[in-house]
């Protein structure tokens, strides 16, 4: 006998199935027979018939769940709304840049509401935020200069760098890291 409460059937199904159950009970089928017939657990057929009989009959219908209250009241999210569209720096942030942590930091310090880390990219979305990424080059490049660079003075660097035996490095002025830095906004 399968013994499932019917939490995998789809709702449709399941309220078929419930009325069906019903109608089967006024006949004087048995709960044990009814349930090995549409797969779930006796006690099911028993929870529908006495719900049936406490709240009626539109009990059994199937509803769409809620799901939990908003955690952010309609001022709260107006609060976040006219942040997000400020700089970053002006609410004392160090960058202009708004990411997922720094959000949910704002969120839990300003409003005192507290998300999951990993709901955050999902949070972002639902507020028409996209995620996007800096530009992998400098703006003020000059693309003819970098062109002239690497067809004339990066191959003497490397022809010495082969002589001496040496390594070479490429860094700019403000970092230097193995691990790439990339942020989202």
């Amino acid at each position: 006998m399968i013994t499932t409460d019917g939490r995998n059937i789809p709702h449709d199904v399941l309220e078929h199935f419930r009325f069906a159950a019903l109608s089967l009970r006024g006949k004087g089928v048995a709960a044990l027979d009814i349930a090995a017939s549409f797969g779930v657990h006796p006690q099911t057929i028993y929870n529908w018939t006495s719900k049936a009989k406490r709240n009626g009959l539109t009990s059994l219908r199937a509803t769409k769940t809620t799901g939990a209250p908003p955690a952010l009241t309609k001022a709260q999210f107006e609060t976040l709304i006219a942040a997000l569209r400020k700089p970053a720096k002006e609410l004392g942030y160090a960058t202009d840049l708004w990411s997922g942590p720094r959000v949910r930091h704002f969120l839990k310090n300003r409003l005192g509401v507290v998300y999951h880390p990993k709901y955050m990219a999902r949070f972002l979305r639902r507020l028409g935020l996209a995620m996007r990424f800096p530009e992998r080059r400098a703006l003020e490049q000059d693309p003819e200069a970098v062109r002239q660079w690497k067809e004339e003075r990066l191959p003497e660097i490397l022809a010495d760098a082969r002589k001496r035996r040496a390594l070479v490095f490429y860094a700019d002025e403000s970092l230097i890291s193995l691990i790439p830095n990339v942020g989202r906004t």
